[in-house]
């Protein structure tokens, strides 16, 4: 609900007021209110501007590609940038998208984007892995000498939310008892069998992905949490550690702001994990601009909170989409504005390593496949456009790495 409420406020505050009027309507007594014709007179006028309000505000808006008119003749490539200053700037890739053979052109670092998830890997005996999906990227990314990133190896909400794998399902005959051992094993067998795998092919990993609640500060109450309570994620990365001590273990979360009441509670949780000596040495910045724009300098400090534990920061998972942008004049603008001011500010911090944008084009872009998202368009949120054309966005990263 907090979601649809960020998507479709007003909306939604009309339709509150539409309950409470048919609510009141019905409550009141007549004698305190003997012409309640009037009131259902204002409730079918609410109605009637609820259901017309809720039309417009869904439907999908177009906005002008002014950016076409102002294109050079010729894009300066980012990795030509990044290479520079020794830097990676990367995107998501997919066997089913464009999107693979045009990053090595534009992009140094790649990262699978569902295709290592453990739902991807393994049969329904959790056991069981094809690394087909998997090794067509890892072995694409090493041909063209681009850095892979490694995401993910534990992720309780997909294992809830996303049936990915449907742990409660395919572990439903596991006696209560048991569900505790039975979890910690197929968690340290999924990441001994990963890492053994992409040893010296993969060097940095998202180990835990989102251990806390979409908007709160409270734990994702997956199937880990419930049996393994808050340990799960320190162990994940102790079990890691001890497969392949040379690789580089990111804890990955998403924020929607950075002075939020999620924001402190992962900042305690990082802290809390580099005081009993976890081998945790990254914070995975996703950075989905998805309901709202975070303010830049919560973040830039943020940042510094987290690089001040020792340390080091990357965005993994960075877009924006362009309906958040809908009051400004050229949303298109905007959007270049915000993805070269939030760039920056992780830029000007030596101990951030690297950008990664969820996607390359407009052509695949995952919010268009993504329920609520689908009646709010236009997403848009990567730094091309359908066509592979260069838009703002793109721009913006590559002001953002040339200016600092």
């Amino acid at each position: 609900m907090e979601a649809l409420f960020y998507l479709f406020p007003y909306p939604l505050l009309l339709l509150l007021l539409v309950v409470i009027t048919f609510v009141a309507v019905l409550v009141i007594p007549k004698r305190i209110f003997p012409k309640k014709r009037w009131g259902w007179g204002l409730l079918a006028l609410e109605v009637i501007v609820l259901v017309a309000f809720s039309w417009y505000y869904i439907q999908p808006k177009v906005y002008p590609e002014t950016y076409l008119e102002q294109a050079p003749n010729s894009v300066e490539y980012l990795t030509d940038v990044a290479k520079d200053r020794g830097f990676y700037i990367g995107t998501a890739v997919s066997n089913r998208t464009e999107g693979k053979e045009n990053a090595p052109k534009y992009f140094n670092s790649i990262t699978p984007e569902n295709e290592l998830k453990w739902g991807r890997l393994i049969g329904e005996d959790l056991r069981t892995y094809d690394f087909s999906q998997a090794d067509s990227i890892v072995d694409f990314g090493l041909q063209h000498n681009v850095r892979i990133r490694g995401h993910v190896l534990v992720w309780g909400r997909a294992a809830d939310f996303f049936k990915s794998p449907d742990l409660r399902t395919l572990l439903k005959d596991v006696p209560e008892d048991k569900m505790p051992d039975t979890l910690q094993y197929l968690i340290k067998n999924n990441i001994v069998t990963v890492l053994e795998r992409y040893r010296g092919k993969i060097s940095q990993w998202d180990v835990v992905n989102e251990p806390l609640n979409v908007f709160d500060g409270g734990f994702d109450e997956n199937i880990y949490y419930e049996y393994l309570g808050k340990e799960y994620i320190a162990n994940s990365f102790r079990w890691a550690h001890e497969v392949d001590p040379a690789v580089t273990l990111f804890l990955n979360e998403q924020f929607d702001q950075y002075d939020s009441e999620k924001a402190h509670s992962f900042i305690k949780l990082v802290e809390e994990l580099v005081k009993e000596n976890v081998p945790i040495h990254g914070v995975g910045i996703q950075a989905h601009a998805m309901f709202t724009i975070p303010k830049i300098e919560p973040f830039r400090a943020f940042i510094s909170k987290m690089v001040g534990l020792g340390l080091t920061v990357e965005i993994t998972e960075l877009d924006a989409r362009l309906r958040l942008f809908d009051r400004h004049e050229d949303p298109y603008l905007a959007q270049g504005r915000f993805f070269q001011e939030f760039s920056a500010a992780c830029l000007e911090n030596p101990a951030c390593t690297g950008i990664t944008v969820w996607g390359i084009s407009d052509r695949s872009d995952w919010y268009d496949n993504m329920g609520v998202f689908r009646m709010h368009r236009p997403n848009k949120s990567t730094p091309f456009d359908a066509e592979m054309n260069a838009k703002p966005a793109y721009y913006g990263l590559l002001n953002a790495m040339k200016n600092q």
